[in-house]
């Protein structure tokens, strides 16, 4: 361990000399304080805050991943091109600790900028939110429903399921459970978290209606669970948009909510709510700035094994090679959602053309070829946690840690193996 650690900090030190490091923090700082000068919003504190957030970590995200590449390929390919690398596997090191402590200072240099790329971000956004002249309630609005970590939770199944079509499958029953008929009342249950703060809560809805239109209608909201009476909420809805209704406090103290929907709009009309995300209660369980750090650890995960495979690519190419191989390993990680959706294609080629035995086989090649593709990406998928973090949606440490398991100790953990077995049997007196 002790050699181990010597080799990071020489990584880390070399990375501070050449200036590396100042060169990365200045360009963080440029992008942090730049964006949301230069990037207009929609003129709501909402949307200051999303910019503020999302799109300024997100640039620093590609910032840093394009960084974490190219230092990874350089680390090892350029000292292998100089022989510099000569100076340490003459010493008592095995390659192993070399792959690894050299891979364990380029996760430093990235955890030091993502940690200071942060804390700009939230001083800027403590800034903007303070000084910029808005009132009182949209501070208050924005801590309540922004500046918070509120859990998303589900219905759970209903005790007796509505009844099915005959031959209905689970798809059909599931949609019969989310709707409401004209003047009919239904009622969804979820379950509060056992970890829970004051705070506001939310029901958050997207919903269809029978009539093809998009005209607004009228419904009533009823929450109840908790140790005071029902608290009815009336208002009119748009179809299919995103909307919130404020859940009551007392109605979260409970062990459960329960929320129905009546509906008040005239006429033979029915309202179907998406069964798929289409009603979400907000609970709110945690603080802003624990969720931000969440978010922070998943960001840098994901950098950890962008430098593994430079890394990886720098112990088997050249510099040029390695680098041409590495950021496109890369760009793979960010189609894992296409690739999956080619994954699920039955179809590939031209339908209109008549089939032919090399159609076929190319139809079957295609298939093998995504879906193992999609097999061995899928595990790195990987929600978008910028966007949590700025509409006030909790990120779980069971998040935090299945991504650690998957970037940094699964994948990681090969390409260190791989990389350190290549190593050991490549010639390092000879330039590359």
């Amino acid at each position: 361990m002790r050699r181990l650690l010597a080799v990071a900090a020489l990584s880390l030190r070399s990375a501070v000399r050449s200036k590396v490091l100042l060169a990365l923090a200045v360009l963080l700082a440029l992008a942090v304080v730049a964006i949301p000068l230069t990037v207009e919003g929609d003129g709501t504190l909402e949307g200051d805050v999303e910019i503020l957030l999302r799109y300024t970590l997100g640039a620093v995200n590609v910032i840093l991943s394009l960084a974490a590449v190219w230092s990874g390929c350089g680390t090892i390919a350029s000292e292998i091109q100089d022989r510099q690398i000569t100076m340490v596997t003459t010493k008592p090191v095995r390659r192993i600790e070399i792959w690894l402590g050299k891979w364990l200072g380029l996760v430093a240099l990235n955890a030091v900028l993502v940690a200071f790329a942060g804390a700009l971000a939230l001083a800027l956004l403590q800034y903007r939110v303070r000084g910029d002249g808005r009132s009182a309630d949209d501070v208050r609005r924005l801590r309540d429903e922004i500046l918070v970590a509120r859990a998303e939770l589900r219905p759970e199944p209903p005790a007796a399921a509505a009844p099915r079509a005959p031959g209905g499958g689970p798809d059909i029953g599931r949609r019969q459970e989310m709707i409401v008929p004209p003047h009919g009342r239904r009622e969804w249950t979820f379950r509060l978290p056992a970890r829970r703060r004051d705070g506001p809560g939310a029901l958050q809805f997207v919903f269809s209606k029978s009539r093809v239109d998009l005209e607004a209608v009228r419904g009533r909201w009823v929450f109840s669970g908790g140790p005071g009476p029902a608290v009815t909420v009336e208002g009119r809805y748009a179809p299919q948009a995103v909307q919130r209704v404020p859940i009551p406090p007392d109605a979260l103290e409970g062990e459960v909510l329960r929320a129905a929907y009546e509906n008040a709009e005239d006429g033979d009309l029915s309202i179907l709510f998406n069964p798929d995300g289409g009603l979400v209660a907000l609970a709110p369980t945690g603080g802003f700035a624990p969720n931000v750090l969440r978010a922070l650890l998943i960001l840098l995960g994901r950098l950890a094994l962008y430098s593994a495979i430079g890394l990886a690519a720098g112990t088997l190419f050249s510099l040029p090679v390695a680098s041409f191989a590495a950021v496109t390993a890369a760009l793979l990680l960010h189609l894992t959602g296409h690739i999956h959706a080619m994954a699920q294609r039955t179809r590939y080629l031209d339908e209109t053309r008549p089939p032919t035995a090399a159609r076929v086989a190319a139809e079957r090649f295609y298939a093998v070829f995504y879906r193992a593709l999609d097999l061995a990406v899928r595990p790195l998928e990987r929600e978008d946690v910028l966007a949590r973090v700025s509409t006030g949606r909790e990120i779980r440490w069971r998040a935090v840690a299945a991504a650690a398991g998957a970037d940094v100790l699964l994948y990681g953990g090969l390409l260190a193996l791989a990389g350190a077995g290549v190593l050991r049997r490549r010639e390092l007196g000879r330039p590359a």
